[in-house]
């Protein structure tokens, strides 16, 4: 994660926001996150995701939906690889969003709406993949540093 190069404050309102939407403590290190994600074990509740998604990212749940269990399939029973990642790379962009832009309604409208360095998608249509979510992470990076946009 980039977000390791932000200068403190602005590292600890994004730990705040990643906290409010996958309910992981801000006291769990980065390398403790990676290594659950690289095992694909849910260590975390599957809960307040999909409540903060249903309730404030409605938009998203379309993007998401593929490979993230719902509330009804046990939202305690383990991710495979592939749907802890993805889980994390949504959770993850989203908050770096909002912790830049300062509030959600903000955010959410940058996340959804089509962007020409992107080819025409949609910031959070990236986060399919590695590679995208390093794009749309420093692209967001760049603007919280005042060198983009």
């Amino acid at each position: 994660m980039s977000t390791e190069t932000m200068r403190a404050e602005a590292y600890d309102l994004y730990r705040a926001r990643l906290e409010v939407i996958t309910g992981i403590p801000k006291t769990d290190s980065d390398h403790d996150i990676r290594e659950v994600i690289k095992v694909g074990s849910q260590t975390y509740s599957l809960v307040p995701f999909l409540k903060y998604c249903t309730d404030s990212l409605p938009d998203c749940l379309d993007i998401i939906s593929s490979g993230i269990p719902n509330e009804e399939s046990s939202p305690h029973q383990p991710f495979s690889v592939g749907d802890s990642a993805l889980w994390f790379r949504v959770a993850h962009i989203v908050a770096l969003a909002e912790s830049i832009f300062g509030n959600g309604t903000k955010a959410r409208r940058w996340l959804m709406a089509p962007k020409k360095v992107f080819s025409g998608a949609a910031p959070m249509a990236m986060v399919s993949t590695i590679e995208g979510v390093q794009k749309v992470e420093q692209m967001l990076i760049q603007a919280m540093e005042g060198i983009t946009f």
